[in-house]
């Protein structure tokens, strides 16, 4: 399990100089598309443009969105819930929090799909370098599911409302 809580709290982020800022007419006017996932019943809405990969991934990622215009990734993580026992995703997150390098901003109770779930906002510390991330996440059947995006703290604001548009469009099945 601590295996499972490493990989989720950390994602490799190269950090590179980036371009100016995007307005924020630019953020309004977001174009998304929707990528599907048979294999795990899923699907869910990312900026036009952005790049969906399904290589290179850790340990249970199913997909993440990567920016072509600065050093961010949006990432969606699914896992066997059955490895937390009865925990809760209350108690599953402050788990989380406690094994994490990084400094957490805030914790917030949410929903996901209309379940219950948790909203982080914490720096993490990865390869020498300061990034800030968000995750969400849920319980949802057997499965422990995460959205997060990670990106440097100048430019975390930046993406934040579609991350936020892409949490509201995560679908699973036929919903």
């Amino acid at each position: 399990m601590n295996k499972l809580l490493s990989l989720l709290l950390l994602l490799p982020l190269l950090f590179v100089s980036s371009p100016a800022l995007a307005s924020s007419d630019e953020e309004d006017t977001a174009e998304f598309e929707t990528y599907t996932n048979s294999d795990y019943g899923f699907s869910i809405e990312y900026p036009s443009n952005w790049d969906a990969k399904e290589s290179g991934l850790l340990e249970y990622e199913v997909v993440h969105f990567v920016s072509n215009d600065e050093p961010a990734v949006m990432k969606v993580v699914i896992g066997d819930k059955s490895q937390f026992g009865n925990m809760s995703i209350y108690e599953f997150m402050d788990r989380a929090i406690e094994t994490s390098e990084g400094r957490l901003i805030s914790k917030t109770n949410t929903t996901l799909m209309g379940l219950p779930a948790v909203e982080k906002i914490s720096y993490k510390y990865p390869f020498g370098n300061t990034a800030k991330d968000i995750e969400v996440a849920t319980f949802s059947g057997n499965d422990m599911i995460s959205l997060s995006y990670i990106t440097q703290p100048g430019t975390f604001d930046e993406y934040l409302p579609q991350f936020r548009h892409m949490v509201d469009s995560f679908k699973l099945g036929n919903e």
